[in-house]
């Protein structure tokens, strides 16, 4: 196949790229987990996870497995990164330096 008959690019397929080489490289879907972990929204999941851990964890018998809080946290992660794919790339080149 020759160079015209290849496929160009997106716009924001190149933007990401370029994030890609000016951030380091790596799995982008790894950076999209750092930048949501750090949301308001997740960190809260994250507090009532941290809270449950560190309640089973005084205790020296108990049940309480934190499981709910577990997947809030993982579903609220998983959302975030999912809805990734449509950020911008303008928004995007403000929160990778985020993760240096």
């Amino acid at each position: 196949m020759s160079d015209e008959e290849q496929p160009q690019p997106k716009a924001k397929d190149a933007c990401l790229a370029q994030l890609d080489d000016d951030f380091g490289g790596g799995d982008p879907q790894e950076k999209y987990r750092e930048l949501c972990r750090r949301t308001t929204e997740c960190t809260k999941f994250l507090k009532k996870l941290t809270e449950c851990n560190d309640r089973v964890n005084s205790k020296t018998k108990t049940e309480e497995k934190c499981i709910e809080e577990v997947m809030d946290y993982m579903h609220c992660v998983d959302y975030c990164v999912s809805d990734w794919k449509n950020l911008s790339c303008t928004a995007a080149k403000r929160f990778f330096p985020l993760l240096k």
